[in-house]
């Protein structure tokens, strides 16, 4: 098949200014028979929504006589989508589980502060220390187990 120069120099030309994006909104001269219309589906762009944070409103706030101090841990005790807050042991990072997600922290407790938040549990529930220790008050249930190995809890959030 023999094409011509001048159709070549014109498919040319027309392929070069369907380029530019001038030529696609002028469009004055008529495109050759040789060019092929082809129209395909745009992709959709992808929707970038801004993030909010929910806020929290007045009543969602800890009222001082609610706040259950438990040393360096009360921080995690205030937000209330932390479901679980485990201690291991003696320097060792708690593990804290919000919603479905296990989190490491970069907090460790010494084993006087295991022992102080056994024992401020156990004052505010009004149950004594046991080496096997259970008790729940104030929205939180704590499991603890006191050893001279090294003491370990877990305190857990009731939900209602």
């Amino acid at each position: 098949m023999k094409v011509s120069n001048e159709k070549l120099l014109n498919f040319t030309k027309h392929l070069i200014l369907a380029s530019r994006k001038r030529y696609a909104e002028e469009k004055t001269e008529a495109q050759p028979e040789f060019l092929i219309k082809r129209k395909f589906p745009s992709l959709p762009r992808p929707i970038q929504l801004p993030v909010l944070l929910p806020e929290k409103k007045p009543e969602e706030m800890p009222k001082p006589e609610e706040i259950f101090e438990l040393g360096k841990i009360t921080r995690f005790t205030l937000d209330r989508m932390i479901d679980i807050i485990e201690c291991s042991g003696p320097d060792v990072p708690l593990k804290i589980r919000k919603e479905s997600y296990t989190f490491l922290t970069d907090l460790s407790l010494k084993e006087d502060e295991i022992r102080n938040v056994i024992q401020k549990f156990s004052e505010a529930s009004k149950i004594p220390v046991t080496p096997i220790f259970k008790a729940s008050v104030k929205g939180f249930s704590m499991v603890a187990i006191i050893s001279s190995a090294g003491s370990r809890f877990v305190l857990s959030r009731i939900k209602s």
